[in-house]
């Protein structure tokens, strides 16, 4: 099974988690696109494929993401789910 680096959006007891993948490729961002830096390196988390995972499927902690890029991530979702204005 693939790995893959994504953030975790919400955090529910005994609920699977929404997630927002990560990508390596940053030559291009859309509106429901952020840029973020993980271990000191420019990725873009891409709220289009939001999906939901199983917590069982999550292997370990990669990063924790700045107040600044969180921001960013969230405003990515709300453009993708049309919830911005």
């Amino acid at each position: 099974m693939a790995r893959r680096n994504l953030s975790i959006i919400g955090l529910i007891p005994f609920f699977p988690l929404q997630v927002v993948p990560f990508t390596t490729s940053v030559h291009h961002r859309y509106p429901s696109e952020a840029y973020v830096a993980v271990r000191g390196k420019k990725n873009k988390a891409m709220a289009d494929p939001l999906t939901t995972v199983n917590k069982l499927r999550l292997i370990n902690r990669l990063h924790r993401l700045s107040t600044s890029d969180r921001t960013g991530v969230e405003q990515a979702i709300k453009v993708q789910l049309g919830l911005n204005p």
